[in-house]
């Protein structure tokens, strides 16, 4: 079972700091940083993942959430924006080459840190370094991917929607966030949550991510031990 690194045309995005390499038995896991976040971000289901989103405040909070945007209102205005944002991330990242001291928006890009950042202005970035508590494993694979997602999808809630303040406390991980992070994730990977059946409450929301991970590490542990599931190896390189 071997499946050959992808090349992309942009030779910055070669450099070895793009390209994480996890191990799991007898094999060589391996995915560039830099290309992931490019077809994440080229997706056109973001639209679809945002008006999941919504639909998830109003459940929570009954009423809709308080948009940054009047285009969200306008006839496919959730199309309109979500191409404008990604648009606008993509030829930001390219422009500097994935170096955020020279870009002039939001960008995706890395960094030596141990977290990932996500929001309105900076874009999104996840670090170089293997979580130090999976030990260079596979969930250290799934935790890196999930953490790219999770950090895109604080960008397009955060450039759609003012914070949600719930019992006087701004929270990023509220219900909307959630659903557009679940959503992404059944379109790239099939994962078949929703954030209430992924752990979340209020005062939780972080569990959905948790569950993705776990969700994810189990999946790729079990293609590499024989399983098929190619929409989720379809993001790596392995041999």
């Amino acid at each position: 079972m071997a499946k050959t690194r992808r090349k992309s045309k942009r030779s910055w995005m070669q450099e070895d700091k793009y390209w994480v390499s996890f191990n799991h038995g007898v094999y060589s896991i391996s995915f560039n940083i830099a290309e992931t976040f490019e077809r994440m971000s080229k997706s056109k289901r973001w639209k679809h993942a945002l008006m999941a989103g919504v639909d998830a405040h109003r459940l929570e909070m009954g009423h809709d959430p308080k948009f940054r945007v009047t285009m969200i209102h306008e006839r496919n205005g959730y199309a309109k924006h979500c191409d404008r944002i990604m648009t606008r991330i993509l030829n930001n990242t390219m422009d500097c080459r994935g170096v955020r001291r020279h870009a002039t928006g939001p960008v995706y890009s890395v960094h030596s840190g141990n977290v990932g950042y996500g929001g309105r202005s900076y874009g999104a970035s996840v670090s170089t370094h293997p979580n130090a508590n999976y030990n260079n494993s596979i969930k250290s694979l799934a935790h890196k991917m999930v953490t790219m997602l999770h950090e895109l999808a604080h960008y397009v809630h955060l450039c759609t929607v003012y914070r949600n303040v719930v019992k006087g406390r701004k929270r990023c991980h509220d219900r909307m966030f959630n659903a557009i992070m679940c959503e992404m994730a059944r379109y790239f990977w099939g994962y078949d949550r929703t954030p209430m059946t992924a752990g979340y409450s209020i005062g939780r929301g972080y569990a959905p991510t948790d569950h993705l991970t776990s969700w994810l590490t189990d999946r790729l542990t079990k293609e590499l031990d024989g399983e098929e599931y190619p929409r989720i190896m379809d993001w790596v390189d392995y041999e």
